[in-house]
């Protein structure tokens, strides 16, 4: 049931990161994509004992499966994306550079796509363990990965209100520089107060 499931969310994610790319502001549009991703994954952390409760162990699976498909079912809503002249020539800029050899960048984006992934699926799986090791209990750790994940929100709409004021790699160096301290933090997580701080800081970034 898992693969079936995993195969149609990745399907899903594929076609709503193709999507976003063609929009007008794709930095925006993906800071709004990470708002209403930390919405509701709070929301299904906070709810998830009572998921389990009523639908069993693969309720998070059966709710990846409705959230996918409902997704497939606002893009069949969305307006038909048509490209200007300029993209066309845009496109065709892209392709003969591909052609003339530097296909390394289409690489490049499609690996840190994946490690981006990887990344943030690791923090959602392992979150809640590190929680329970440093002796809190199972309902307590997923309020404070609820609660904190809220603060997702914030860092999801700084790049959508900003727009290109601060720029992208700024942005980005000071993700990464909350990021790596937040996981320090966590590897020495043993007390509430410093798992919470942890959290809030890596959701944030």
């Amino acid at each position: 049931m898992r693969k079936p499931i995993q195969l149609c969310g990745g399907l899903s994610l594929g076609i709503a990161f193709a999507v976003l790319a063609r929009l007008n502001n794709p930095d925006r549009a993906f800071g709004a994509l990470l708002f209403v991703q930390f919405s509701i994954g709070s929301l299904v952390i906070y709810l998830l004992p009572a998921l389990e409760s009523l639908l069993g162990t693969y309720a998070v699976f059966y709710l990846m499966a409705a959230i996918a498909a409902l997704a497939l079912l606002f893009l069949l809503c969305l307006p038909r994306l048509t490209l200007t002249p300029a993209a066309v020539g845009q496109a065709q800029a892209v392709a003969g550079a591909a052609r003339a050899g530097l296909t390394q960048h289409a690489v490049l984006l499609l690996l840190a796509i994946m490690l981006y992934q990887t990344a943030a699926s690791a923090i959602w799986a392992y979150a809640g363990l590190i929680g329970q090791a440093a002796g809190m209990a199972t309902a307590s750790v997923n309020n404070t990965i609820a609660l904190t994940g809220l603060l997702g929100l914030a860092g999801a709409m700084l790049p959508v209100l900003t727009g290109q004021r601060f720029g992208r790699l700024n942005l980005l160096l000071a993700a990464i520089v909350l990021s790596l301290s937040a996981a320090l933090l966590l590897n020495v997580a043993q007390h509430n107060l410093l798992y919470i701080g942890a959290l809030a800081m890596l959701f944030f970034a």
